[in-house]
């Protein structure tokens, strides 16, 4: 489970920088429609950074639990609305809601999380 964490969590920081890069394809020069979609990789990109720091210092730091939870909720929810709005294939929902919604899950769960820190 605790590399199951850790591969979801680089997943969604792999996924936000193609998410980044794919930016110039998406709008043209720059604008508030590119630096929205921008903004959605580095989202991306900040939640799996968030999470990687939960599972290794989680179990010490219950405001980090509490927070990544909580934000992995809210991009839960952001991921399931964008994929209403954006009308991806079932292959692009599949992957996006299973880096999310497994790193909530695992976010919750303290077996992800080692007990103690190693040094």
């Amino acid at each position: 489970m605790h590399r199951l964490y850790a591969v979801l969590s680089w997943a969604a920081i792999g996924l936000g920088l193609i998410h980044l890069a794919a930016t110039p394809r998406a709008s043209t020069g720059l604008s508030q429609a590119a630096l929205w979609f921008a903004s959605g990789g580095l989202l991306m990109i900040l939640i799996g950074a968030l999470n990687l720091l939960n599972r290794v210092y989680g179990h010490a730091a219950s405001g980090l639990r509490r927070v990544t939870i909580a934000g992995n909720t809210v991009v839960g929810i952001f991921s399931v609305l964008t994929g209403f709005a954006g009308h991806p294939t079932a292959a692009e929902w599949a992957v996006v809601l299973c880096i999310f919604g497994g790193m909530l899950l695992l976010s919750m769960f303290p077996g992800a999380r080692p007990t103690r820190t190693a040094g």
